[in-house]
């Protein structure tokens, strides 16, 4: 039998889990058994959480709190399963800013770190991934100095809170130094977005490495191309649906709704008329829904 040992503080917090297997008292002492009797003869597991020594362990993992009661670190026992011996620890660790929201954080058994910058309106504007051996307190986890910063992603925002451009970046095989990646040490990847007077996505436009130069979003939609991947979403006049979207390569792809709303159709590469034809079998691609 396996069986699982909750230890709390006295806020009733969690803060170790235990997993044990159970090892039946076989000896002939004075101890009382592992067993005890239930209705008709049934045999019942007599677990003693408080001290389950004899008992082999299988798994533990505890919780620490900082004084505002957030969880500021999580160690998980490396643990033999063969007889229970701890062999070590994967640590976890989260550091918050005054307002709360995490700036840095560690995941169980990691080196590498991913840190968090926010705006005023507490969204998440850059985000870091790296690695700083020696780094230490809270002064170095609200910024990336000393850092070797492995990838990192930039979004902006318009007032209304619409993400108008996403940008991924990955750090090049001859980068050297530490910091936030720029132009010269990271390979950019960006992306646009442009919306309505709804704040709906009417056209999104995939730059890549935009010629290895910083995009600059113009203020209307960009013409397709081959460097300017472009797909529009149109959206009907009755219920404000999206039904139709028009991809990179220009071809249009139309959504059918029935009275509920619900997808009753689409029709992939649609020329016009919907109507399907041996003869063009990449044309007007139809899935129906009943």
């Amino acid at each position: 039998m396996i069986y699982t040992v909750q230890t709390y503080d006295n806020m009733d917090r969690t803060t170790k889990t235990e997993k044990f297997l159970l090892v039946p008292n076989t000896g002939s002492g004075s101890g009382s058994s592992s067993y005890g009797s239930g209705t008709g003869g049934t045999q019942i597991p007599k677990i003693n959480t408080n001290n389950p020594a004899d008992d082999i362990l299988l798994a533990r993992t505890e919780i620490f709190y900082d004084p505002r009661g957030k969880i500021w670190k999580t160690e998980q026992s490396v643990v033999n399963p063969a007889n229970g011996a701890v062999q070590g620890k994967l640590l976890g660790q989260t550091w918050y800013d005054p307002k709360g929201r995490v700036i840095k954080k560690i995941e169980l058994g990691a080196n590498a770190f991913t840190k968090y910058v926010y705006d005023s309106l507490g969204r998440i504007v850059k985000t870091y991934f790296g690695l700083d051996t020696t780094e230490s307190g809270y002064a170095a986890a609200t910024n990336v100095t000393g850092d070797t910063v492995f990838a990192q992603s930039e979004t902006t925002y318009d007032n209304l809170g619409n993400m108008l451009v996403s940008t991924q970046i990955e750090r090049l095989s001859t980068a050297s130094g530490t910091g936030a990646l720029l132009i010269s040490t990271g390979r950019y990847q960006s992306t646009a977005m442009w919306y309505d007077g709804a704040g709906r996505q009417i056209a999104r436009a995939n730059y890549g490495t935009n010629g290895g130069s910083i995009l600059t979003r113009p203020v209307t939609v960009p013409t397709r191309s081959d460097t300017c991947l472009v797909t529009e979403m149109k959206y009907d006049t009755s219920a404000g649906r999206a039904f139709r979207t028009i991809d990179p390569v220009g071809k249009d792809h139309r959504f059918f709704f029935d009275t509920l709303g619900r997808t009753v159709k689409t029709v992939a590469n649609y020329t016009g008329t919907g109507t399907v034809s041996s003869s063009t079998p990449d044309q007007n691609v139809t899935v129906e829904y009943t």
